[in-house]
């Protein structure tokens, strides 16, 4: 493959690589918006967190992979800007998770009172409501 050749290889993956990025990563809200929110108690939501974390994980393979394809294209060009904005996104969306896991593991434990259960046994009053 000669050196032209090799170009447009990369500017074609390039843009495939983007096209792929970008419906990865506007596909992870779309999911985590439709997602119905299984299960009960504590994990209600989980499936949904866990769907878009799964699609932004997808859409970080796309990003880092066209950051290493923005290394061979023509330093200046409109693609390889265009490639920076996938990368900067998942530094940020890293930066943002470490954040919110940093600021709960900081936080200081809240304090449960015990519901103690009434210690009087039931009257005949009670007794006849019930």
């Amino acid at each position: 493959m000669n050196r032209a050749t090799s170009r447009i290889w990369f500017r074609r993956t390039g843009s495939v690589i983007l096209v792929f990025w970008a419906i990865a990563f506007f596909g992870s809200f779309v999911v985590f918006a439709i997602t119905p929110s299984t299960d009960m108690g504590f994990t209600t939501g989980v499936n949904r967190v866990l769907a878009f974390l799964g699609w932004q994980a997808a859409a970080g393979t796309f990003a880092l992979v066209g950051w290493v394809v923005r290394a061979s294209l023509r330093p200046g060009s409109t693609l390889r800007k265009m490639l920076l904005l996938p990368v900067g996104l998942l530094g940020v969306l890293v930066a943002g998770v470490a954040a919110l896991v940093f600021w709960a593991s900081s936080q200081a434990p809240v304090e449960l009172q015990a519901t103690l259960a009434p210690t009087e046994p039931p009257t005949e009053q009670t007794a006849a409501l019930e």
